[in-house]
């Protein structure tokens, strides 16, 4: 479950993607292999974490191949706009206080 009042800074929901993505540890989007090493971070948005795969040479970051990626938006935005959207649909048939 996510709570809302966590998202309230980009720090907090870039912990909260890492944690929702890689409950096992951060492993390469390209390869699988869990032998990345951290590589920077990024320069608009310096709570998105790089990586750097050993395996494969793969770049990556927090948000590669998420719906987040490429967009320009502070991140808690995106969060913000995903959770106005699941617990208003009726289609989810969610409870409000469930997300």
């Amino acid at each position: 479950m996510i709570h809302i009042q966590s998202l309230i800074d980009d720090a907090k929901c870039f912990e909260t993607v890492r944690a929702l993505r890689w409950p096992d540890g951060v492993c390469c989007p390209a390869c699988k292999n869990v032998e990345v090493t951290k590589h920077g971070r990024d320069d608009t948005q310096p709570e998105r974490q790089r990586y750097l795969c050993k395996c494969c040479g793969q770049r990556f970051d927090d948000l590669t191949d998420t719906i987040f990626a490429g967009h320009h938006q502070p991140l808690r935005i995106g969060f913000y706009v995903c959770i106005s959207w699941v617990s208003t649909s009726p289609m989810l048939k969610l409870p409000r206080n469930s997300i």
